[in-house]
Parts: C-alpha cells; structure tokens; sequence
C-alpha cells in the first residue's frame, strides 16, 4: 500500500527572555493579588482544524509527542484577553528600511560576539531586537539613550518601534501550507506589583505581548517553570528552557519573553537519494565525512573576490536562506556587513552546482547577552543603582525600581533536504540586475565544503530572522536522520 508522505519542513527557533529585577526587597506598592496561573491551569483544547495557525498573541496547546517535523498543522489557542493588536498595516519603502536598519544592524553588531570562539552557532536578529524594542519603550532619560542607540532606532525611536510592531504583525500573516513563521511575546510580571497600564497596554497592542502574572515573590521556581513551559509550547518542545535554574529569583519582578518559530520547505527541493558522504573541511585543516545534499538548479548566485553567494528560495519565495562561502581557509565572519546585505537584492538567477551539508544547530542552554549587551552601549539597563525604567514601573519606594538582571537568548536551526512532491516544479524568481558578466563554461559550483555563513531573511524588507556560521556540520547531531 502506498504511503502518502507528510510535507517536510525547515525548523528555525529562537526565544529570548529579558528578567527585570528590583533594587531591594520587595516592599514598594502593591495592587491586589492575582491567581497565578500555572501549567496545570491550562485546560486542553479540542483538536484543531488541519489548517489552524497561531494566534500571536496566545498560548497554544501543547504538541503530541511526534517530532515537530511531523506535525501537519499548528494548534489553535485561545485568544488572551487585553486589547487587541493593531491592525497589519504593510510597511512603504521608506518604512521597511527603518525596519531593516534596526534589525540588521544588531545582527551585525552582535555575530562578532556571539560566533567568537564558536564553531557553530546562530541567533534571531529579529527576535532578540523585538524584545528589547518592547523593553527600550519603558526606559528613560540615559539608559532610554543608550538602548535607543545599540537598537539602531534612529532619530524617532517611538515610530521606529511602531514599525517593528507593525512588520511583527506582518511575518505572523505570512504564514502559509508551505512556510509557517510564527513570533510571539508575553510579559511574565509579579503579580503584586504595579506595573504602568500605559505599558502594558502599549505592549499587548503593538506587539501583541499580553501580561500574565506570577508569584515571582513567593514561588519563583513554579514561575521559572510555567515561563519555560510556555517557551515549550510556543516553539513545538524545540527549546525546552530559556531560563535556567537560578535565573529566576523572589526579586524578579518582569520577563518579556520572545519566540521566533519558522518552518518552511525549498522552493527547489533536494533529493534525498542524491545525498551522499563528501569531506567537509574544518577552520583547523582536519576533515570529516558529512551528508552533503546535491542539486543542480536555477538559483540566484554570485561570486565576488572569490567569495560566492547562493540565495535558496523558500516556497512562495516570500522567504530565502542565503549561504556565504569564502575561499577555502578563510572565516566568512567579515562579510556580514550593511553594505553587502543591500546588494544581495542585485543577484541574478542562473544555473548552478549546489552541495550543501545538512546541519543542526542545537545549543544545550541558552547565551547570557548581558555581557554582549553592555559591550555594545547599554550598560545603564544592567545597573542596579542607575538603570532608568519608570515607563515601566514608577513605584514610590526607591528600591521597589526595576533593572534588567538577565537576557538570554537561544537559537534552533535544522536544514535538511526534503520537501513535499510538488516543491521541485516551482519556477525560481529571476532579478534582472547585479551578479557578475562571465562567459558561460558550464554550471558554476558552490560546495558548501569548509566552513560558511547562512542567513534566513524577509525579501520584502531585507530584515535578518536568523543569522548563523556552520563550522562543522558533523557537530550537533547534524548527520542525524
């Protein structure tokens, strides 16, 4: 009997969480207990129909056991209460390019941190600048400076984070059969502590983060665990913690908490049957054999100072993965710069000689970005004395004032080769500029045999979801089938 096979996806996860602690203990005002709720709080929901999405602004129920790779459809939650998001508005050019500006530019400060010392590594740009976006419009004075500043929000920071509101509303939109992108927020906050109702309303409407309270006070371990059960749910058990042990303590008063979820299939898909073991070459000159997908097809490619571009379609092309391969012994870690990113639109589509190794990247804990964050220019946001955040919270007790004790970000990328049947019959997009004039003599090749850079990126704005550098494809489980 013949077997019909489920669609296959692409996985990429991220999830940042920011903890706001208090100065001293907590005996400032307090507005009357909330029932904290808890996992087991969570009544289940009925099966949903087979093409449900996310809400953005809600839990959804939690997955089956089966492996994320099988699941067909994404459950339906149910709404949270609070004001309703606005509206998605699609963003003008001049929109996207504040949009792109903020987003990238973190990357770009970021990736030398974050791959320093890393043989494989990757991050949500996206993610990590929406949470802090959030987090910046209740700073003042100084610290509102210093974080406006690292975020690259230019000189109108309040509309550069209403576009980041908006362009959040838009990836959520995009979700689709064949690609499913999904960003959500929630605000994790004491429940008898006085929050600003300006904030929080703010923030469920803008990026729709609605608030839950928790006894951080009195139960902070049952809190840390209903905060990673949520992470759980909202990236389908691909990030099992965010908060580790420790990190949330009976002065912890606030944790913005972002999830970046993406599955999406090829545009072009690789043959499993083409794949095969090929030596991949380390930064440190030793070799392993790696599962290497093949093709060759039409796709939009470059090769400049000996450095080559491959732009990989995801389906509906709405989404891309670009792949940056330097020469042979080199580090692809300085090509990631403003001025390269705005010519990868210039591409031209040809034919071209693809081998790419599957890779998996699976980081057992989450990064601590408070250092990372400090180096960058917002070193206010972390001081205990000095930290400026009364759009937040204004409480009347001194030492009752928030600052941001943690920010850990965590990353899930998995790239393999299949996809459903129809994947390989969807034309490629062609670009009428850019790329390099070479008399034709034969498919050029782009083996992804040392190590490269990849990116996963919005077309139609340009913004980075997920940034990574693949050092060792042979690490991480990434041969696991």
């Amino acid at each position: 009997m013949h077997t019909r096979r489920l669609p296959i996806f692409l996985p990429a996860v991220a999830l940042l969480a920011a903890a706001f602690g208090m100065l001293g203990p907590a005996c400032g005002k307090s507005r009357p207990a909330e029932t904290s709720p808890a996992p087991d709080d969570v009544t289940p929901l009925p099966p949903p129909p087979a093409d449900a999405a996310p809400e953005p602004d809600a839990t959804p129920q939690a997955p089956p056991e089966a492996a994320p790779d099988a699941v067909e459809a994404t459950p339906q939650a149910p709404a949270d209460s609070g004001p309703a998001p606005a509206e998605a508005v699609p963003l003008g050019p001049d929109e996207a390019r504040v949009v792109a500006a903020a987003v990238n530019g973190l990357a770009g400060d970021l990736y030398p941190r974050l791959a320093d010392g890393a043989t494989n590594m990757a991050f949500s740009p996206a993610g990590i600048a929406l949470a802090l976006a959030m987090t910046s419009h209740g700073a003042r004075g100084e610290t509102a400076a210093q974080m406006n500043a690292v975020l690259h929000l230019g000189d109108d920071p309040d509309r550069a984070r209403e576009l980041l509101g908006r362009e959040q509303r838009l990836l959520n939109a995009a979700t689709s059969d064949e690609v499913r992108l999904a960003v959500a927020n929630r605000l994790f906050g004491e429940r008898s502590y006085t929050f600003a109702p300006e904030f929080l309303e703010w923030t469920a409407a803008q990026f729709a983060a609605p608030f839950e309270p928790v006894d951080f006070r009195g139960a902070p371990e049952p809190a840390r665990a209903r905060i990673n059960a949520w992470v759980r749910e909202r990236t389908f058990d691909r990030i099992p913690e965010i908060l580790p042990a420790g990190s949330i303590r009976g002065d912890t008063r606030l944790v913005l908490a972002n999830a970046v979820w993406f599955k999406g299939r090829w545009q072009v898909s690789f043959e499993e049957r083409a794949t095969r073991p090929r030596p991949f070459t380390r930064a440190d000159g030793s070799k392993v054999d790696v599962p290497m997908m093949e093709r060759t097809a039409d796709y939009r490619f470059a090769n400049r100072d000996g450095t080559k571009l491959l732009v990989l379609p995801y389906a509906g092309d709405e989404l891309s993965m670009i792949v940056v391969l330097p020469p042979a012994g080199e580090s692809p870690d300085p090509w990631l710069t403003p001025a390269n990113l705005e010519g990868l639109d210039r591409l031209r589509s040809r034919e071209v000689e693809v081998r790419l190794p599957r890779f998996k990247i699976d980081p057992p804990a989450p990064r601590r970005l408070n250092a990372d964050l400090v180096a960058l220019g917002m070193p206010r946001a972390f001081a205990r004395e000095e930290a400026e955040f009364e759009g937040i919270a204004e409480p009347s007790n001194p030492d009752d004032r928030l600052y941001i004790s943690h920010v850990f970000h965590r990353a899930f990328v998995e790239v393999n080769e299949e996809g459903t049947e129809a994947a390989a019959a969807t034309a490629v997009v062609m670009a009428e500029v850019g790329g390099v004039s070479e008399s034709y003599t034969g498919p050029p090749r782009f083996h992804a045999d040392h190590p490269f850079l990849f990116l996963i990126r919005e077309n139609r704005t340009g913004l980075l979801l997920f940034v990574g550098r693949v050092g060792d494809p042979s690490s991480g489980a990434a041969a696991e089938r």
